[in-house]
């Protein structure tokens, strides 16, 4: 929008859509599967997904001033990039969540609890 505004030219708009739109992908995976504690992060990859998901839906039927300014390929590359994108980062997300949360069941499950007596007082103790 703001290159728009600026009146930049068409060419270099599509180069900043197209590698900016990749690096917003690629950080959303990093969100998501990182391993440290509080971790996955899912709000800033839910909400790439639904803008990607949204220029994507645009651009099905592109309005007058962005068929002016761009050729039909440039538009279908984009529409194709951001549709992608919109689509492999939910599912990420949604499996990324029901992995982690099998996991945290099997580790539950798999512990075994038992009391640690020591000078007469008992403590829980996790077996590893």
């Amino acid at each position: 929008v703001i290159l728009v505004y600026q009146g930049v030219d068409p060419t270099y708009e599509l180069w900043v859509a197209v590698i900016s739109l990749p690096l917003l992908f690629g950080g959303c995976m990093g969100l998501l599967m990182r391993e440290e504690s509080g971790a996955p992060v899912y709000v800033f990859p839910g909400v790439v997904a639904y803008a990607c998901i949204g220029i994507c839906w645009e651009l099905q039927a592109p309005a007058y001033a962005i068929l002016s300014r761009h050729d039909e390929a440039t538009v279908n590359l984009m529409k194709n990039l951001s549709g992608f994108c919109g689509a492999c980062i939910p599912i990420v997300m949604v499996s990324r969540f029901i992995a982690l949360f099998l996991r945290d069941q099997c580790i539950k499950w798999n512990q075994k609890e038992e009391t640690l007596e020591i000078d007469g007082e008992e403590y829980p103790y996790v077996q590893a």
